[in-house]
């Protein structure tokens, strides 16, 4: 199996921008990178428009971000969710835990 990489960018208002791939061969060798790397703001708004595959380890780092914001009351937004990966929250059943932090719910139109 190939290691890949996820890149993340973080602008002066607290928006990330990720890049790669959100699997766990990707996030087993950036996890650490992404936790030191995470904004100290009080909003998170993170686009996943340059994200090319995820799994569930994916999932598991909408969830970790989900704690980790309301642990310290931040105001977290979902921008840009592929389909596929709609069907993956809901094929995991954890649609009800994301959809409130998604940009656009669930069901809307999305690009």
């Amino acid at each position: 199996m190939n290691h890949t990489n996820i890149n993340l960018t973080v602008s002066e208002s607290g928006q990330w921008g990720l890049k790669g791939e959100l699997t766990m061969m990707s996030l087993s060798g950036s996890w650490r990178s992404l936790e030191s790397s995470r904004p100290v703001k009080s909003s998170w708004s993170i686009d996943f428009t340059g994200i090319t595959q995820m799994d569930s380890a994916g999932v598991a780092f909408l969830l970790d971000c989900i704690r980790y914001a309301e642990t310290l009351k931040l105001r977290l937004e979902f921008l840009n969710l592929s389909h596929e990966v709609f069907e993956l929250i809901e094929a995991q059943g954890v649609m009800s835990l994301i959809e409130p932090y998604l940009k656009v719910k669930h069901g809307s139109t999305r690009n």
